[in-house]
């Protein structure tokens, strides 16, 4: 009995497959993370050109919507690997939405609409659509590995 205390079960080990969903959403997580970190050195730098200051604002507004997106990321992440039941399953829903989000806005720049183009916005571009087509593959390989049925 004594050999059994702090280790868990082997029913509650996470499978290689929700090992590597996690993996792949919480490194996503993590890349919010140092966007957020490099917004926030980059657009409080004192030493930037007047001319560079709406870009600079628009960095620092944007910092905390990074840091709430890597926080999600990382909870999604937690909920694919150590989640059971229902948790897993909102987990697996939440990386599945997110796919099909990276294809819906690849498809939204490839008609030259960049809603999200701060102070470019306006202007048709297709910029930006290979890192939300392989953000799209990412987060679909990821669900595809989490919903493998397997030991829960």
């Amino acid at each position: 009995m004594t050999a059994l205390i702090g280790r868990p079960p082997a029913s509650t080990q996470p499978t290689p497959h929700h090992l590597f969903a996690g993996a792949v959403v919480g490194a996503a997580g993590v890349i919010a993370f140092s966007i957020a970190v490099g917004s926030y050195v980059v657009g409080s730098s004192h030493r930037l050109a007047p001319s560079t200051a709406a870009e600079a604002s628009a960095l620092l507004a944007g910092t905390p919507l990074f840091v709430l997106v890597g926080f999600v990321h990382l909870a999604v992440a937690a909920g694919l690997v150590a989640g059971r039941g229902v948790v897993r399953t909102l987990a697996l829903l939440a990386t599945g939405v997110a796919a099909v989000a990276a294809v819906a806005r690849a498809a939204i720049l490839l008609t030259g609409v960049d809603p999200t183009g701060g102070p470019n916005a306006g202007h048709p571009t297709t910029q930006g659509v290979a890192i939300w087509l392989i953000a799209a593959a990412a987060y679909g390989v990821a669900a595809l590995a989490a919903a493998r049925p397997g030991r829960d």
